[in-house]
């Protein structure tokens, strides 16, 4: 025999394997490619959640009214504007908007504070894939949460 009868036999042997292997491993290379996706993209979405809740801390607690006392009410109202405007890009594309809150915790130590807090359910967003086994791709907390707080 030759070497290249004995190639063909082999190959009439494996007709459709290669196809039954993809079909195999095509769903967990999906997910991999779906969870890299979207948890990338939830790692942005904290970053500007992050970044909003810092400007709104930041635009806050430079408020002081004439006497040299806070005013609680615009300090929140100025943060809350702050908070907006920061997230104007992200908000422009999904229906879902975020929620903002402000606060004055006590830090200890006769410390006080200015604190913003944005929460944004970030599932509403993309949908979730179930795979065999019960596992859930993306596994993200909802909502998602960022916090900054300013010493006065």
């Amino acid at each position: 025999m030759t070497g290249e009868s004995i190639k063909t036999k082999v190959r009439c042997g494996q007709t459709g394997a290669t196809a039954l292997e993809f079909a195999l491993l095509f769903p967990l290379l999906f997910a991999i490619l779906y969870g890299t996706i979207t948890y990338g993209f939830a790692f942005f979405v904290q970053q500007q959640l992050n970044f909003a809740a810092e400007t709104g801390a930041q635009a806050g607690v430079a408020i002081l009214s004439a006497n040299g006392q806070t005013n609680n009410a615009l300090r929140c109202a100025t943060a809350l504007t702050a908070v907006t405007t920061a997230l104007a890009n992200m908000t422009s594309s999904t229906t879902v908007l975020p929620t903002a809150t402000c606060g004055n915790p006590s830090l200890g130590n006769g410390l006080n504070g200015f604190s913003v807090t944005v929460n944004f359910s970030f599932l509403s967003m993309l949908p979730s894939i179930t795979l065999p086994g019960g596992i859930t791709v993306p596994a993200l907390p909802d909502p998602m949460t960022a916090t900054a707080t300013v010493v006065d």
